[in-house]
């Protein structure tokens, strides 16, 4: 079983703990559901941290990252697209997707791989990264720079990161991503 707290980050822990504390790296003990879980006998898995982008991206930042992207990431090929995977690419999609739930950090969760292929792309569509030396930021910047029809209405991009992943929380603060919540995901046994 697992349950989830979040919390803003611009919300104070409320109860016994103390209010002083970092809720991104320090004590959370005084939010009340986490304490309500504790005492159910779930144990903390991971504390993961929501980080906000603000549309629309900073010009000069997205240019930014174009030089400084160039050359680490020559010999890869952005792919970008619309809607639909096109089936062409939906086994690569299947393998990344696949990766995607076992390489980024479980810390105590106790998770099974996530098993992908053509037919589970197709029937659910998401966006991907692959990592490499800074092709991580090309792919989000070429992302940042797409014009993609609706974008204009959105406000800000949200992604989330394990606290135990300072490789993709650089990437991201790197790209303008702020802290705005905090989740902590708790699991036991039924």
């Amino acid at each position: 079983m697992m349950a989830f707290v979040s919390r803003p980050l611009h919300e104070q822990p409320t109860g016994e703990g103390p209010s002083d504390s970092d809720p991104v790296t320090g004590d959370r003990s005084g939010w009340p559901g986490s304490a309500f879980l504790r005492g159910r006998g779930l144990a903390l898995g991971q504390v993961s941290v929501r980080r906000d982008l603000a549309l629309p991206p900073d010009a000069e930042l997205v240019a930014a990252l174009d030089v400084a992207t160039a050359g680490p990431a020559s010999g890869y090929r952005i792919i970008t697209w619309q809607g639909r995977t096109d089936p062409d690419h939906r086994d690569r999609m299947a393998v990344l997707m696949s990766r995607m739930s076992t390489d980024a950090p479980l810390d105590d969760l106790d998770y099974e791989p996530e098993v992908w292929d053509a037919g589970r792309v197709d029937e659910f569509e998401t966006s991907w990264l692959a990592r490499g030396t800074r092709l991580e930021l090309a792919v989000l910047g070429a992302a940042m720079a797409a014009d993609v029809p609706g974008a204009r209405a959105a406000r800000r991009v949200v992604t989330w990161n394990a606290v135990s992943n300072p490789y993709m929380i650089a990437v991201n603060e790197a790209l303008g991503y702020r802290p705005a919540a905090v989740e902590e995901t708790w699991q036991g046994k039924l």
